[in-house]
């Protein structure tokens, strides 16, 4: 996944997965911070950050009930 592409950081969308449903080490792969944000409804949307460099903060959903237990918004916060 994203070591093949040797990218520095990774956003991926519609996971549709629990994070518990992550645990197989092919969804963390080595050098990579891995960040998750998952829906209330199993199965449903859901979104991912993997990131070489630490971010210095994850900031996940809008801070809006409705909308964030959809799992559709996840930032990584990184040094300038």
């Amino acid at each position: 996944m994203a070591a093949a592409q040797d990218a520095d950081v990774v956003c991926i969308q519609e996971t549709k997965a629990q994070e518990e449903q992550l645990a197989d080490p092919v969804f963390r792969p080595n050098g990579y911070h891995c960040y998750y944000f998952d829906a209330a409804k199993k199965g449903y949307s859901g979104v991912a950050i993997y990131s070489r460099e630490k971010p210095q903060d994850v900031v996940t959903g809008f801070g809006s009930r409705e909308f964030d237990a959809e799992g559709r918004y996840i930032e990584a916060k990184f040094k300038a």
